[in-house]
């Protein structure tokens, strides 16, 4: 299995409770999100902006709604492997 399926697969698996399960629970409190949002993710290597990544990337495929999620990189740092392994275009 590729490494950014595993990743993916923990994410819900694993983490499901602790991560994905709340992330989902405040965009539903908050009402963060609406059908045909715009939503911009800047990742600057650090693992939190990888997971968020990975977050929107998993409820982009799964929500209910439709969205438009863009990923940019925002750091010096060598991410374009980082992000190839987690099948994340940005």
């Amino acid at each position: 299995m590729e490494k950014y399926l595993e990743v993916e697969r923990s994410i819900i698996k694993t983490y499901r409770k602790e991560i994905y399960s709340r992330f989902i629970a405040c965009i539903n409190e908050y009402e963060l999100i609406k059908d045909d949002d715009n939503i911009l993710v800047l990742i600057d290597g650090t693992r939190n902006s990888f997971l968020l990544a990975l977050l929107f990337k998993e409820l982009n495929a799964h929500s209910k709604f439709n969205l438009n999620v863009k990923y940019i990189d925002v750091s010096e740092n060598d991410i374009e492997n980082n992000l190839k392994i987690f099948n994340i275009e940005t």
